[in-house]
């Protein structure tokens, strides 16, 4: 256990727990309220535009345990404004043209998915498609 204190200064008991596909599952537990939080840590990879303009091939970020595609793509906004505009619309919290999520490399993302929950037992990866000859 971890002693923290949220953004209103309430002692927070933290215990970081692993599930079964590595994925960290943060537990807060607060001692005025008693109410459980629980956060998702998710590993998206970068591929493509989105490696060139990060500068990084992967990012680690939090998002609320309940949290969706949409609540992943905020966080990289925040994390990686050089996205802003090239590759996601921050007013929607989605992608910009051909950019998507995948999965495992096997199933995309589609726009319609995005308010879906985040598959905390996925490999997610962001790239663009791109077509040509």
């Amino acid at each position: 256990m971890e002693k923290k204190y949220n953004s209103y200064n309430i002692y927070l008991n933290t215990m970081t727990c692993v599930s079964k596909a590595g994925v960290f599952i943060q537990v807060y537990s607060e001692w005025k309220t008693g109410r459980i939080i629980l956060q998702m840590n998710v590993v998206v990879e970068f591929i493509g535009v989105s490696r060139v303009l990060s500068g990084v091939s992967e990012v680690n970020l939090s998002i609320p345990g309940n949290g969706t595609y949409r609540d992943v793509i905020h966080e990289l906004s925040k994390k990686f404004p050089q996205f802003n505009d090239q590759l996601i619309d921050i007013h929607q919290n989605c992608f910009i043209g051909s950019s998507m999520f995948n999965i495992d490399g096997k199933r995309m993302i589609k726009s319609a998915e995005l308010d879906d929950r985040a598959d905390e037992n996925g490999h997610l990866i962001l790239m663009s498609v791109l077509a040509g000859g």
